[in-house]
């Protein structure tokens, strides 16, 4: 079992207001699991100026949680309350697995963020 993860820059078509501003885009993070040629994904949602873990040190911890997930699965969660954002990403990565494990899976969703992995 291999986790990774992908920065991806989404660009907004229309401006999206905040309450601290207008974003014109977002920073994105995509989970990747593979296991024995099955895949699983998960989102870790940052923005800017927004987010609690928007500080200093974000793709250091999706690093370190990339190599702790195969040996402490959702152990994992409990250890990630101060990165809100990153602990939603293992969870839906986790329970993304859980769907790939028991033959359900989107195979459209799973072609189009798997080319962003190559």
């Amino acid at each position: 079992m291999r986790v990774t993860f992908k920065k991806y820059i989404l660009h907004f078509k229309e401006p999206g207001g905040t309450s601290r501003g207008v974003l014109h885009d977002k920073e994105t993070y995509f989970l990747m699991l593979e296991d024995e040629g099955k895949y699983a994904f998960g989102e870790c949602n940052l923005f800017k100026g927004l987010s609690a873990d928007d500080r200093e040190g974000y793709e250091k911890k999706l690093t370190e949680v990339c190599t702790r997930i195969p040996s402490e699965k959702e152990n994992i969660l409990s250890s990630l309350s101060e990165w809100p954002s990153i602990q939603f990403g293992v969870e839906t990565l986790l329970r993304d697995w859980k769907t790939v494990a028991a033959g359900l899976f989107s195979l459209k969703l799973f072609q189009i963020i798997h080319s962003l992995f190559l």
